[in-house]
């Protein structure tokens, strides 16, 4: 998957990307992921006119053959910067396909599991990024940070996605042991014998709802029990 910055307020943007459609066809690429120009002022009316520019794009990579990606971005200035944005250019270029990045939704204050249950099928390709905390986004190994990727990567089985997952791992101090670490977690979520529907699935705790009239003491204390509450009073 060959990777297209473009600048879309730029006037003269249909020259570069022209270049760019030219250099992925010529290197034998069929699918590109465009990363749109950030803007310097994020609104409905700077977005509005790159969403057309956009589908003008994706419409010239289909004639000559190559599919058109977009990413959910973590950056708030992105044409992609949120699921409500990334879900405004599916709707304006449905033959868009779209590239799930586990690690882009927690700087927005996203939950990444909720969104790939979002996009389901439409995911087209996949970049595993994990990060140690919502307050820390610095970059770690897949499965070692606070993103469920397990469960990820499961869920993207059992829907059907036969792609590829490509690693993200900013900053590493050591690539190639973060690497072996980051493909031992898919090879093993994906390998797993056991994994059946059931277990593809991250469950949210859901908190039960408690009613207390409804509290009857239990009838029998066990023998040596030391009753700390018996339901009578809150003394």
């Amino acid at each position: 998957c060959a990777i297209v910055r473009i600048n879309f307020n730029d006037p003269k943007w249909g020259r570069s990307a022209s270049g760019a459609l030219a250099f992925v066809k010529k290197n034998g690429y069929s699918r590109l992921l465009l990363v749109p120009e950030l803007v310097e002022s994020p609104s409905e009316e700077v977005f509005a006119p790159m969403r057309k520019a956009v589908s003008s794009f994706v419409q010239k990579a289909a004639s000559k053959g190559i599919k058109v990606l977009v990413e959910d971005f973590d950056n708030p200035f992105s044409l992609c910067g949120n699921t409500a944005l990334v879900d405004a250019l599916l709707e304006a270029v449905p033959s868009l396909g779209f590239l799930f990045d586990t690690g882009n939704f927690l700087p927005s204050g996203e939950d990444a599991y909720r969104q790939l249950l979002h996009f389901g099928p439409r995911v087209a390709y996949v970049h595993l990024k994990d990060r140690v905390s919502g307050n820390d986004l610095s970059c770690t190994p897949a499965g070692a940070g606070c993103l469920p990727i397990r469960a990820m990567i499961k869920r993207l089985a059992a829907i059907g996605y036969d792609g590829w997952f490509c690693v993200e791992q900013f900053g590493s101090a050591d690539m190639l042991a973060d690497a072996s670490s980051s493909y031992a977690v898919v090879h093993e979520s994906l390998g797993d014998p056991a994994m059946t529907a059931p277990l593809t699935e991250y469950y949210y705790p859901e908190v039960p709802v408690v009613d207390a009239s409804l509290y009857v003491p239990s009838p029998e204390i066990p023998q040596g029990a030391e009753v700390l509450f018996d339901g009578s009073n809150l003394d």
